[in-house]
C-alpha cells in the first residue's frame, strides 16, 4: 500500500491529533488454562477515517518522523475508554519500531500513562516488527522502564522479516504474538513442530505465547494441543469485536459507545 498523497497529508497530520480517529478492540483469548491472564485481553487497532486500513497513515507517520505522535494519539483514545470500563483486565497498545527508537518515548509515554487514572497492569505494549529495530540500547531501556512501572512488553508480529530471537533476551518482555502467516500454514507437520519450538523456546524464557489471525476451529484446537497460551483472530469462542465509534467497517467488529477526550494534541 503506498504513502498517502500530498492532498492527504493533511487528514493524516489531523488523525495524529486524535481527529478523525476511532479504535477498535480485538480480544486475546487464552486457550487451555494459561498460567497468567485467565480472561485474556483486548489489542487495540487503529480505525482512521477516510481510510480503508490504518497502514496508509501508519506509512505516513514513520516516513514523517511522527510515529510517536500516532501512537500516542492511540493509546489516549484507549486509556480514555479503560478509565470508563473497570470491568475490562488488559489492554495492549502497538508501538512502532521507530517509537522505540525515539528518544522522546521514554517521558512522552509516563507522561500519558501517569496522567490517566488506570492502573499500569492493565496495560502491556506490544512492539510491532513491521521494519527493523535499530537502536537495541534504546528499545531495551524503554522496555525495561515500562516493566519497572507494571506494564506488560510483548513483541507483535514475531516471525516475520524484521525480528530474529536474538531480540528477545535483550529486550526484557513478557510475552511474543506469534505472526499470522505461521497460523495459515496450519495444520502441516512442519508448521506444527515450528509451534512446538516456539513454545518451548517461550516457556524456557517465561514467555506467553499467543497466536495471531486464528480464524478457524480447527486451527484454534490444534494450537491448543501444540502449547499455545493465547489466540487472536476471528475465531474466538463467539466473542465479539467492539469498536469505538460511529460505526464497524471491520469483519467482525461491534461498536462502542464513543468517548470524548478533552485537550488536544498528546503531552
Amino acid at each position: 500500500m503506498s504513502i498517502p498523497s500530498v492532498s492527504e497529508d493533511g487528514r493524516c497530520a489531523e488523525i495524529l491529533r486524535g481527529v478523525g480517529l476511532e479504535i477498535a478492540l480485538q480480544p486475546v483469548r487464552p486457550l487451555g488454562a494459561p498460567r497468567v491472564l485467565r480472561e485474556g485481553w483486548f489489542e487495540v487497532l487503529a480505525r482512521p477515517h477516510g481510510f480503508g486500513s490504518p497502514l496508509p497513515v501508519v506509512q505516513w507517520a514513520a516516513s514523517s518522523g511522527r510515529a510517536l505522535d500516532f501512537d500516542l494519539a492511540v493509546m489516549r483514545l484507549g486509556l480514555a475508554w479503560l478509565e470508563q470500563h473497570p470491568e475490562v483486565g488488559l489492554l495492549g497498545f502497538n508501538l512502532a519500531p521507530e517509537t522505540v527508537a525515539s528518544p522522546d518515548a521514554p517521558r512522552r509515554l509516563l507522561s500519558l500513562i501517569e496522567g490517566a487514572d488506570v492502573d499500569p497492569a492493565r496495560l502491556a505494549v506490544e512492539i510491532t516488527e513491521s521494519a527493523p529495530i535499530r537502536d537495541l540500547p534504546r528499545a531495551r531501556t524503554l522496555t525495561a522502564l515500562l516493566r519497572s512501572r507494571g506494564l506488560w512488553v510483548g513483541i507483535d508480529d514475531f516471525g516475520s522479516g524484521a525480528s530474529h530471537m536474538a531480540l528477545l533476551a535483550p529486550l526484557s518482555i513478557d510475552f511474543i504474538k506469534i505472526d499470522r502467516s505461521f497460523v495459515e500454514r496450519l495444520p502441516g507437520a512442519d508448521t506444527e513442530k515450528l509451534f512446538r519450538g516456539l513454545t518451548a523456546f517461550g516457556r524456557e524464557l517465561a514467555l506467553v505465547t499467543v497466536a495471531e489471525g486464528v480464524e478457524t476451529a480447527e486451527q484454534r484446537q490444534l494450537l491448543l494441543g501444540l502449547g499455545i497460551d493465547y489466540v487472536q483472530g476471528f475465531h474466538d469462542g463467539g466473542e465479539p469485536r467492539l469498536t469505538m465509534g460511529a460505526g464497524a467497517t471491520h469483519r467482525g467488529e461491534v461498536v462502542l459507545p464513543a468517548v470524548t477526550v478533552a485537550g488536544g494534541a498528546c503531552p
